[in-house]
């Protein structure tokens, strides 16, 4: 269901609910969508204001970055609630399947990490998802009984970007940390 095209009293009757969905991780997006759409409020009151003309500037910059806030959170409501049903639709497949037996516990490691075969495979995993697998790594996989997922480079890394730069934005304040807008996978699939 997409909570955020339904009425505020659909989303908070199934969530009060015996309903896997929406929960807490929709609820927490939810809230902090909440709280920065009010922030935005709050600037697009002072903004043009004679009275608080001093802090336009940086009223407009928190208009600005709670705009990106409030969107990505707002989509993390839908997002959680549909990724969360995976999980329990996973859940109900029968004790025993093939499916089931095949993936436990899964190591990702970004970029190529097919070299770390093994220490997936020591660390418990039945699966390792990676890039940049080389034929020989597919086999040595299958003799050991590790399943091995090439889901390419580009994949397995760059989901990562917007939290690192995050991350460094947070640690090195005065240093600004973009994140490229051109950059995209070099490997066409057709």
């Amino acid at each position: 269901m997409k909570y955020l095209n339904e009425k505020i009293q659909v989303y908070l009757e199934d969530l009060r609910a015996k309903k896997s969905t929406p929960g807490g991780g929709a609820a927490a997006a939810l809230t902090g969508a909440q709280g920065a759409a009010l922030v935005m409020m709050v600037a697009e009151f002072t903004i043009g204001n004679e009275k608080y003309a001093e802090f336009e500037e940086a009223c407009k910059g928190a208009r600005a970055a709670n705009s990106y806030v409030y969107a990505n959170l707002a989509m993390l409501v839908d997002q959680d609630a549909e990724a969360y049903s995976k999980v329990v639709e996973a859940r109900k497949m029968p004790d025993g399947t093939d499916a089931e037996k095949a993936v436990k516990k899964v190591a990702v490691i970004g970029g190529a990490g097919a070299d770390d075969i093994e220490n997936a495979l020591k660390a418990g995993a039945d699966t390792l998802v990676t890039g940049d697998v080389k034929y020989h790594q597919f086999l040595d996989a299958k003799n050991i009984g590790i399943n091995l997922i090439d889901a390419g480079h580009f994949a397995t890394e760059n989901p990562v970007v917007q939290a690192l730069r995050d991350k460094l934005s947070e640690k090195l304040p005065e240093v600004r940390f973009e994140v490229s807008s051109v950059h995209t996978d070099s490997i066409l699939t057709v």
